[in-house]
This record gives structure tokens, C-alpha cells and sequence, in this order.
């Protein structure tokens, strides 16, 4: 189990862990490239893999699709969820005068990608991998907080 929790906690290290206040904690795991798992598969692959709020922080998000796909077993599946974006969200936003507060530069390690449904299909989709659902969940639909994301690996 401790192995499994190492591996996982790996895998979804980001900047984040800096703003620890014990910065011995930061290196508890070195941080683990794509390629570690695309080329070696040394983590193995897994029926399910959890990602919450991380593909918004990602500087290359193709690579962390192919990670997706690389450590999930034929058939298996991944809930994905990032910050909901739409059209009609930004145009409240703009509205209400909130734009600069949500999409602030001045967030240290901050959100780097705002996803919207059809950026983050076409994103999984490139990946092979399949959306089967994605939830909107906070407020009401259309100005959703986030999204969560059911796609699954093909047998």
C-alpha cells in the first residue's frame, strides 16, 4: 500500500508542494517526467486513476493526456476534474467585473489552463482515450465551478 501511495503521490506532485511550510516535504519524492512513464511504464498501469484539479496547473498538457493513457489498463478508467470555463461563464464574469480576480496572473504557481468542454474532450481525445461523461458541479450548469471527467482507456 505505502508503495502504491508513493507512486500516486508522485504522479501528481506539483509546484504546489513549495508552498509547504516544512520545505523538507518537498523532496519526498523527486518529481517523475512523462516520458519516466510513457517510455519505461516502470509505475505499471492501474483500472483507475484519480486526478483532481491538476490538468490546470500542467505546463504541456498533451504529455499528461499520454500519462493518463500510459497508467490506465485496457478498459480502465480516469475521473479527471479541472475548473469549469465557458462562454457564457466569462461573459458573467465580465459582467459582474470579476474577470481580472479569476483569471489573476499574480497567482504564484496558479492555474496556467482554463479548460471548457470541448478543449478538454478534444485534449482526451487526442490521448485515445474516450469522454464518457463529464459532470458540471458548483452553482448552477452554466456557471459551473468545475468539471468532473469520466473518460476511459479502449480495451
Amino acid at each position: 500500500m505505502l508503495r502504491f501511495l508513493s507512486t500516486v503521490f508522485d504522479l501528481e506532485r506539483t509546484n504546489q508542494l513549495n508552498l509547504l511550510p516544512d520545505k523538507d516535504l518537498v523532496n519526498l519524492c523527486p518529481p517523475i517526467e512523462p516520458y519516466q512513464v510513457t517510455k519505461n511504464r516502470k509505475f505499471g498501469t492501474f483500472p483507475l486513476l484519480i486526478s483532481l484539479e491538476v490538468v490546470e496547473h500542467v505546463y504541456a498538457p498533451r504529455d499528461y493526456a499520454k500519462t493518463v493513457y500510459n497508467l490506465l489498463q485496457p478498459g480502465g478508467a480516469a475521473l479527471i476534474s479541472t475548473p469549469y470555463h465557458s462562454y457564457l461563464k466569462n461573459l458573467a464574469l465580465a459582467a459582474t467585473g470579476k474577470m481580472d480576480d479569476h483569471f489573476t496572473a499574480l497567482w504564484d504557481h496558479g492555474h496556467i489552463k482554463f479548460w471548457s468542454v470541448k478543449t478538454i474532450t478534444k485534449l482526451l481525445t487526442e490521448a485515445n482515450l474516450s469522454v464518457e461523461k463529464i459532470y458540471r458541479i458548483g452553482r448552477i450548469a452554466p456557471l459551473a465551478k468545475t468539471m468532473i471527467i469520466l473518460a476511459r482507456r479502449g480495451q
